[in-house]
């Protein structure tokens, strides 16, 4: 079961990435970085708490023109959350 997971995941990132037009780049989020609903999902309450950083990235952001004008997101990142302790 783990071994079929780890092989399906290589071949989703480094084959099929880049045989898609326009071309999906794939993104981790480091640890404590914050938390951008629009390209992440975990928790429920991801949208109202601003409290919130990345304390473990397990499944990455896929997405087009990241960061530029007609971005495009094709699978938003599975973080796991930690509540900020600095405010």
């Amino acid at each position: 079961m783990a071994t079929i997971l780890v092989q399906e995941l290589i071949r989703i990132c480094l084959f099929r990435l880049k045989v898609q037009e326009p071309a999906v780049e794939y993104k981790w989020f480091p640890y404590n970085h914050e938390i951008d609903p629009n390209l992440m999902e975990g928790r429920e309450d991801i949208d109202e708490n601003n409290n919130l950083l990345v304390e473990l990235c397990s499944f990455p952001l896929f997405v087009s023109n990241y960061g530029k004008q007609g971005q495009k997101v094709y699978s938003r990142a599975y973080i796991v959350c930690q509540v900020n302790g600095t405010e």
